[in-house]
């Protein structure tokens, strides 16, 4: 007699013990299975570049050089460091991260063909409250982008006098 035999005999709550678990719809699995695909779908949100708007004509192997050059420079301020003592404060670092995750360049403004403004900011709406600007320069010799200025503000009063938001 064979194990299977007995499962068409038996009631349909004695079967479920013979049908392996991953065939078998459970409310737990059906959680976890929403949950995976929730983090799947929030992290390719977070991962997904945004597209970077350029005024003015720069190629693209120039965009991707400036995103490089400035992105770590606003890493090393925004992105908030674990501490031991965040334990109790995790609030504030889940914040942090959230900021950090949804900062992005808005757009790269081409002054001339050496000169560029870098526009970092959560969005066009809060960008005159709060942002990133940096001034970036391609040297003559090597032909290598190079951060020549930084401002942030973190107040309207506080921006840079010749900043202007491009709709």
């Amino acid at each position: 007699m064979d194990l299977w035999t007995p499962r068409i005999q038996l009631s349909k709550y004695c079967c479920r013990v013979f049908t392996p678990l991953w065939i078998r719809p459970t409310m737990r699995k059906r959680k976890i299975v929403l949950v995976l695909i929730l983090i799947v779908v929030s992290s390719w949100w977070l991962i997904w570049p945004a597209k970077i708007r350029v005024i003015g004509s720069l190629p693209p192997q120039d965009v991707q050089e400036i995103q490089k050059l400035v992105w770590p420079d606003v890493k090393a301020i925004e992105f908030p460091l674990m501490e031991w003592d965040d334990i109790h404060h995790l609030r504030y670092v889940y914040n942090g991260l959230t900021r950090y995750a949804r900062l992005h360049v808005l757009w790269i403004e081409v002054k001339d063909p050496r000169y560029v403004r870098v526009i970092i900011g959560l969005n066009t709406n809060t960008l005159a409250s709060d942002g990133w600007d940096f001034m970036v320069r391609k040297m003559e010799a090597g032909g290598k982008w190079q951060i020549t200025g930084t401002a942030y503000w973190g107040m309207p009063s506080a921006a840079p006098s010749d900043f202007r938001i491009i709709p």
